[in-house]
């Protein structure tokens, strides 16, 4: 549901994040994949980004990020592995035109998930993005991502997600996203 990042601008083109516990409520519609229907918390994270380009036309940046092990409730069917997660990233993004935008992610990810057995399981992910965004107007646009995770789990294959977002600029030092994503 809300998940609050807050980013933290520092000198040099450097940015600290974090990101409190979030609520998540999973319908579990499709029980075949293993996912029953389940309430609770995610894991809390921290980061670190730094631009490296900031064009007119074109930016990209690095950065690394942590999740610990807060969610509740945990395990196979739960929204935390009992491991911390570690994530090493690259971000481009390219204005087409005034309006529309491209952007791409590449992270690669130290991950943990349960196992077959139910107890947590490290595995390196490979996880790619690709979006486009279209700007209606200086302080509101709208965003449609697909992400791939190769893999989603310890002995799975890829998994992916979709996104459909809008963002609106309510000033120079707050910006107010709301998204919808279907794995």
């Amino acid at each position: 549901m809300p998940n609050l990042v807050a980013r933290f601008g520092l000198n040099g083109n450097n940015e600290v994040l974090a990101q409190v516990p979030t609520f998540s409520q999973r319908s579990g519609g499709d029980l075949a994949s293993g996912f029953l229907p389940a309430s609770g918390t995610q894991d809390a994270g921290f980061g670190f980004k730094h631009l490296l380009f900031d064009g007119t036309a074109f930016q990209d940046a690095v950065n690394v990020f942590v999740t610990l092990p807060t969610g509740h409730p945990s395990g196979s069917s739960g929204f935390s592995a009992d491991l911390p997660t570690y994530t090493a990233g690259y971000g481009a993004v390219l204005a087409t035109s005034s309006r529309i935008g491209i952007a791409s992610t590449q992270n690669f990810i130290w991950n943990a998930a349960p196992n077959a057995l139910g107890a947590p399981e490290r595995f390196f992910t490979y996880q790619p993005s690709i979006a486009l965004s279209y700007a209606v107007s200086p302080r509101f646009s709208f965003l449609l991502q697909n992400q791939w995770s190769m893999p989603s789990g310890p002995s799975q294959g890829t998994g992916d997600r979709a996104l459909a977002g809008v963002q609106f600029v309510a000033s120079a030092n707050v910006v107010v996203d709301g998204e919808l994503e279907a794995n």
